[in-house]
C-alpha cells in the first residue's frame, strides 16, 4: 500500500523506458520490510547488549531505502513533450514594443542518423521570447514561460547552470544562456491562476521531481556532479539525475533546522561544563565563568553566534534561561544533563512543532527530538556511535520512542560538520513522508505535470486507437510501445502549450512550431515568416499599461481575490477598461530584512560588485532560492555603537523575492531571522553574518497588474494616483505605470483606417485626462 502512495502522482503517466520496473521496485520493498521488521531486541544479544547483525540490518535498510527512493523517481521521457520543436537559442538584440509581424522564425537544426520522430527546421527561442499573448489567460500564463524565456538575459555561467529553468552551452565563444523549456513541467503556476479550493500540497514528490528536470539537463559526468544549487548525481545508465538518497535526507533533515541549533548549544554547553575552574572556562573563548552559579557556561556572545541573532525568543531563549540555572534550581522545563542545566527534550519538542499540523513531519519532529538532542553521537557514524544512538531511543520518562535512532553513513544529523544521531519513525512514515505538505509551503495551483499527468489519465481511458484521438479524447494521441503495459492513449504533449496560456494562445504557439515543421530546406526554413504579436494583431487600437502593486497584511492569494482586483483596478482608471481584460500577474511575497557583516564599508567599496554577488550567491544557497533573487536595497556603515566595532560593521539592506506565498515568505523570514544557519553567506564574503537586534523580517503581497486600453496614457497617469483596495487593504504603488505601446503592423489596405484610430485615440486620451 505504501508503494502505492508514493508512487501516486507519477505511476500514471508511463514512460517508454523506465528507471526500475514495478516487480523490481516491489522486490525491494520486500526486502527492505523484511529487515524493518526484524526488530532490534528479538535477536539473541551479545555480551555488548546488542547482535552485531542488528548493524548490518540497520546499515542494509538504509541501502535499501537509497535505492526504493532512487528507484520510484519519475523518468526522463516526459521531457520530451515539451522543448522538441524548439531550438537552442544565440544571445540576439530584441526591440520591446515594435511590430513583431512577418518575423522570420524558424532555424535550420538537421537531425541526427538516430533521432526519431525528428524535424530538421525548429522554432527560433527567440520567438517565443517575443510572442505576443492574444487573450488575458494567454497573457497571465506567459508567466510561467517567464523564467525560461529570461533565460537569455543573464550572463553569468554559474547563475545560468544554478537556474533549473536554464542551459549554459559552450557551442560558440563566449558561451551562452539559453531557456531549458522542459522546466516550465514543474515551475509554480501564479497563485492567482486558481481557487483556493483546486490548490494542492507542496510535496517531498513536487520538490523532488523539480530538482530530477533541473538536473536532467546536465550532459556530462563532470558537469552534472559539479551542478551548483542542485543534488545531482551522474546515473549508472549515463544519465544526470538526483542523488536520491542525500536529496531525500537534505529535505527530511532540512525541516528540523530549528533542533539543529538546540543540538549545537548544547554541544557547546556540554564542552563548556568540562571546565570546573574560573582560570579553565576563562581560557575557551566561547565560555563564561557564572559567578552565581560556579558554572563555566556558554558565553552569550557564542550563544548568539551559534543562534545568529542579537536578541533570543522562543526556544532559544528558554534554552539561554536554563542554562543560567544552577543544579538546584534545574527544574521545570529545565533538567540537569552532562554537569549543565538545559532544556528538556520535552519542552524542545513542543516548542519547535507549535503551530505545526499533524503528520508526517511534525512526528519527525517531535519523537525526533528525543533521539537527536540526546547528543549520543561521538560525532562519527562508527559502530560505537550507532551502538550510543541505537541506546538513546527514549523519551525523558524512560519509555522507548516508537521508530528506531541511528546514525549511518545515510541515515543522520549533519550539525556544525559532525554527525548527529537521526530518527527513524518507521516504514509506515516512510510511506507519508513523500505526500505529507512540506514544512514552509503553502498550497499551489497545480503545476502544468499535475495537470498534464490529469490530462494523460483521462486519454488512458480510451481503451482502443479509434476512439483515442476523437470526442472527449480529442487532445490525446495513441502511442505504441513494447513494455509491459502495452500501447495506450495518451494526451498529445503538443498540446501542454494549451495548459500554460490557455487554447487560443495554445493554438498559437502550436500553429507556428508546426509550420516551422513543414519546411522541408534549409532556404525555406531559413526565410519562412509569420506573425506573432497576436495581441497587436487582435487589438491593434489598444496598448497594455503595466504596474506594480504591494499590499501588507495579506497572506493568500487566489483567483477570488484575483477577480477582485481585476474589479478594483478597472473601478479606478475607468474608461474603457474592462475588468475581465485586466491581466493580474508576477505575484509573489518579497522578505525584506538586514543583515550586518564583520567587514567594513572601506572594504566592500574597492569591489562593491564582487562583495554584491558573494552575498547574493552566499545568501541564497543558504536560503534555497537563486541569486538572481536577492536584491540589495542599501549597504552602510553599522549603526552598533560598540567600541571598536563600527568601523568594521556593514549592514545590508536586502530582498528576497520569488516567494510564491506567504507561507513560504514567513519560512524564509524565519531562516534570515536565524542567522546562525547563514553558514553559506559566512564561507562566500568571508565575514561573520549577525541579525541586528531589534530586527523583524517583513513581507507584503506584491503583484502586476496589465489592463488594455486604447487611452495608454491616461490609465497610466490614473494607475499612479488611483486608490486601488483588495480585501480591505489599500495598494502602495511600487513603480511608475509604464506603457507598452502596440504598432502592429496592418496591410496597406487597413492603413489609413489604423492611422484614423491612432490620431481618435490620442484625442481621446486628452478628453479622457480630463
Amino acid at each position: 500500500p505504501w508503494l502505492v502512495a508514493f508512487t501516486s502522482n507519477i505511476t500514471t503517466m508511463t514512460s517508454p523506458r523506465t528507471l526500475a520496473s514495478r516487480s523490481a521496485i516491489i522486490a525491494l520493498l520486500a526486502c527492505a520490510l523484511s529487515v524493518a521488521s526484524a526488530a532490534p531486541g528479538v535477536v539473541e544479544p551479545t555480551t555488548a547488549g546488542i547482535s552485531s547483525d542488528v548493524f548490518d540490518n540497520i546499515r542494509s535498510q538504509s541501502r535499501r531505502l537509497s535505492e526504493i527512493i532512487r528507484a520510484g523517481l519519475p523518468a526522463p521521457e516526459l521531457r520530451s513533450a515539451v522543448g522538441g520543436r524548439i531550438a537552442r537559442a544565440r544571445p540576439e538584440p530584441t526591440i520591446r514594443g515594435r511590430s513583431l509581424a512577418a518575423k522570420k522564425i524558424c532555424e535550420w537544426n538537421p537531425c541526427g542518423a538516430d533521432e526519431e520522430d525528428c524535424k530538421d527546421c525548429d522554432l527560433k527561442a527567440s520567438v517565443v521570447n517575443d510572442f505576443k499573448p492574444e487573450t488575458p489567460e494567454g497573457r497571465a500564463g506567459f508567466d510561467i514561460l517567464k523564467p525560461v524565456v529570461t533565460c537569455m538575459d543573464i550572463t553569468l555561467e554559474d547563475e545560468c547552470k544554478m537556474k533549473p529553468s536554464c542551459n549554459w552551452f559552450t557551442d560558440e565563444d563566449p558561451g551562452y544562456c539559453d531557456g531549458d523549456w522542459n522546466s516550465i513541467l514543474t515551475a509554480p503556476v501564479p497563485a492567482s491562476a486558481c481557487t483556493a479550493a483546486e490548490k494542492v500540497d507542496v510535496t517531498m514528490n513536487t520538490i523532488m521531481t523539480r530538482e530530477v528536470l533541473a538536473c536532467q539537463k546536465f550532459q556530462t559526468e563532470s558537469t552534472c556532479n559539479a551542478a551548483k544549487g542542485l543534488t545531482c548525481q551522474w546515473q549508472d545508465d549515463g544519465t544526470c539525475s538526483v542523488g536520491a538518497m542525500k536529496f531525500f535526507m537534505d529535505l527530511v533533515t532540512g525541516s528540523a533546522k530549528g533542533l539543529h541549533t538546540v543540538v549545537a548549544l548544547g554541544r557547546q554547553a556540554d564542552a563548556c561544563a568540562t571546565k570546573t575552574t574560573q582560570s579553565t572556562c576563562a581560557a575557551v573563548t566561547e565560555c563564561a565563568w557564572n559567578s552565581v552559579t560556579s558554572l563555566c557556561d556558554v558565553a552569550d556572545a557564542t550563544v548568539k553566534s551559534i543562534a545568529g541573532v542579537e536578541t533570543l525568543s522562543g526556544v532559544l531563549s528558554k534554552w539561554n534561561t536554563c542554562q543560567s540555572k544552577s543544579q538546584t534550581d534545574c527544574t521545570g522545563d529545565c533538567k540537569w544533563a552532562n554537569g549543565n542545566c538545559e532544556l528538556t527534550s520535552k519542552t524542545v519538542s513542543e516548542t519547535l512543532v507549535d503551530g505545526m499540523s499533524d503528520g508526517a513531519f511534525k512526528t519527525f519532529i517531535a519523537d525526533g527530538t528525543y533521539c537527536t538532542n540526546s547528543r549520543a553521537s561521538d560525532g562519527t557514524t562508527s559502530d560505537a556511535s550507532l551502538l550510543s544512538c541505537w541506546s538513546n531511543n527514549k523519551y525523558e520518562n524512560g519509555t522507548s520512542l516508537p521508530g528506531y535512532c541511528y546514525v549511518t553513513d545515510e541515515l543522520k544529523h549533519v550539525v556544525a560538520g559532525k554527525p548527529e544521531c537521526f530518527y527513524f519513525p518507521g516504514m509506515t512514515w516512510l510511506a507519508g513522508i513523500f505526500t505529507a505538505p512540506y514544512p514552509g509551503y503553502d498550497k499551489m495551483c497545480p503545476n502544468i505535470m499535475d495537470r498534464f499527468i490529469i490530462k494523460n489519465t483521462e486519454c488512458q481511458k480510451a481503451s482502443t486507437k479509434a476512439e483515442c484521438g476523437t470526442g472527449n479524447y480529442k487532445e490525446c494521441k495513441w502511442g505504441e510501445y513494447t513494455d509491459d503495459e502495452g500501447d495506450r492513449c495518451e494526451f498529445n504533449g503538443d498540446y501542454i502549450w494549451k495548459l500554460i496560456v490557455g487554447d487560443v494562445d495554445g493554438d498559437h504557439l502550436i500553429s507556428i512550431m508546426s509550420s516551422c515543421g513543414t519546411q522541408s530546406s534549409e532556404a525555406a526554413c531559413g526565410g519562412f515568416e509569420k506573425d506573432i504579436d497576436f495581441f497587436g494583431l487582435k487589438y491593434p487600437e489598444k496598448s497594455k499599461v503595466k504596474t506594480t502593486l504591494g499590499f501588507a497584511n495579506i497572506d493568500s492569494m487566489d483567483k477570488s481575490k484575483a477577480e477582485e482586483l481585476q474589479k478594483a483596478v478597472a473601478d479606478a482608471v475607468g474608461g474603457d477598461v474592462k475588468a475581465d481584460e485586466v491581466v493580474i500577474k508576477g505575484v509573489q511575497f518579497p522578505v525584506e530584512s538586514k543583515i550586518e557583516l564583520s567587514t567594513s564599508k572601506s572594504d566592500i567599496d574597492k569591489d562593491r560588485a564582487g562583495f554584491e554577488t558573494k552575498f547574493k550567491t552566499g545568501l541564497a544557497a543558504d536560503l534555497g532560492v537563486l541569486p538572481s533573487d536577492i536584491v540589495i536595497k542599501d549597504i552602510k556603515e553599522s549603526s552598533r555603537r560598540r567600541r571598536g566595532l563600527l568601523s568594521s560593521h556593514v549592514q545590508v539592506d536586502f530582498e528576497v523575492d520569488g516567494a510564491p506565498d506567504a507561507v513560504r515568505a514567513k519560512a524564509l523570514a524565519s531562516q534570515v531571522q536565524s542567522g546562525g544557519g547563514l553558514s553559506n553567506l559566512k564561507t562566500d564574503t568571508g565575514a561573520t553574518p549577525t541579525i541586528p537586534a531589534g530586527t523583524t523580517p517583513s513581507y507584503e503581497l506584491r503583484v502586476e497588474v496589465e489592463p488594455m486600453t486604447s487611452y495608454p496614457d491616461g490609465v497610466a497617469t490614473m494607475l499612479n494616483t488611483a486608490t486601488i483596495t483588495m480585501d480591505g487593504q489599500t495598494a502602495k504603488v511600487e513603480n511608475e505605470a509604464k506603457v507598452e505601446k502596440n504598432t502592429a503592423v496592418v496591410s496597406a489596405a487597413n492603413g489609413a483606417f489604423s492611422v484614423a484610430v491612432a490620431f481618435l485615440a490620442a484625442i481621446a486620451g486628452v478628453a479622457f485626462l480630463a
